[in-house]
């Protein structure tokens, strides 16, 4: 009797497999695109230098606000133009992509780990401990987002380590949140009653049986919480409170080729705008199907 039951078992399993994966297998276009365009953006993250064809910063004020290769007066050397200092803009973007998931995935990273970590102990302990750390979430998500962060970087001052640290700050919330009515919903469950019974101690009940339940949430999360991570660092270096020169960032190329764009050299703030709106496309994107095929709960 084990035989059939084990094999119904596992055709049972590739069958649900293969359902969550249907729409990607059945040539989603938009899922496609959205993975092609990231996988590109990830790679010039890995080896900018190579892909660069010049320095990002290296200036040349014979050859300033050159147009697009295909353009009057454009250059096949600068293929997307250069900006006010004659720095080429297409070494610029892909150099901006580095920094962008670096500190995105760094901030990503910390939050989740501080967030999951400070709502299962609020969840699975309760008491005061809850009431508090609750209380502390919601006086933050009470106060804009991008308020918050320009506050602390004004007082704190900007850089690039102090970037990570503000948007680690504003993102613990949401994985607290998530992590806590885990937690709340588990601790009451026979399972774990057994196993406290046993003896079983607080911290591997919560690190062996409720954090597991947890993950593939929390993954989802964080997959549509990077986009926002990047938006906001995009905004902050728009600022001139976020990335300092001369690391190259997309946000900051926007502030300082807006005043060029009036007079007619569009592509100075175009290529890092599309390159910020084409990272949060697909993120976005791939965090939608990764929800559907992970965790279809959290579907809205």
């Amino acid at each position: 009797m084990s035989a059939p039951i084990a094999s119904s078992q596992a055709a049972l399993v590739r069958e649900l497999t293969g359902r969550r994966l249907s729409r990607f297998r059945s040539g989603d276009l938009l899922v496609l695109i959205a993975f092609l365009m990231l996988a590109a953006i990830v790679v010039c993250a890995l080896i900018p230098a190579t892909l660069a064809p010049h320095p990002p910063n290296q200036q040349e004020i014979t050859m300033r606000l050159l147009p697009p290769t295909w353009m009057a007066r454009g250059d096949s050397a600068h293929p997307l133009g250069t900006d006010q200092l004659g720095r080429d803009l297409l070494s610029r973007v892909i150099h901006g992509a580095r920094i962008s998931l670096i500190v995105g995935l760094s901030a990503l990273i910390i939050s989740g780990f501080i967030g999951v970590a400070i709502g299962l102990l609020a969840g699975y302990y309760r008491g005061w401990l809850d009431d508090w750390i609750m209380r502390l979430a919601d006086v933050q998500l009470a106060i804009p987002y991008v308020l918050l962060a320009i506050a602390i970087i004004a007082v704190i001052g900007p850089s690039n380590l102090n970037v990570v640290l503000v948007l680690a700050v504003n993102g613990w919330v949401v994985y607290a949140r998530l992590a806590r009515g885990q937690a709340l919903s588990l601790r009451e469950q026979e399972f774990i009653q057994a196993y406290r019974a046993l003896g079983a101690r607080d911290w591997r009940i919560v690190l062996q049986h409720i954090l597991p339940n947890l993950l593939s949430a929390v993954i989802v999360v964080a997959s549509l919480e990077l986009a926002g991570i990047i938006t906001l660092e995009s905004s902050l270096s728009f600022l001139g409170l976020g990335i300092q020169p001369p690391t190259v960032s997309w946000g900051y190329m926007l502030a300082d080729g807006r005043t060029y764009q009036l007079g007619g050299a569009w592509w100075v703030v175009t290529f890092p705008g599309l390159a910020i709106t084409a990272t949060i496309l697909s993120i976005n994107v791939l965090g939608d199907w990764l929800r559907d095929v992970l965790d279809p709960r959290l579907k809205i």
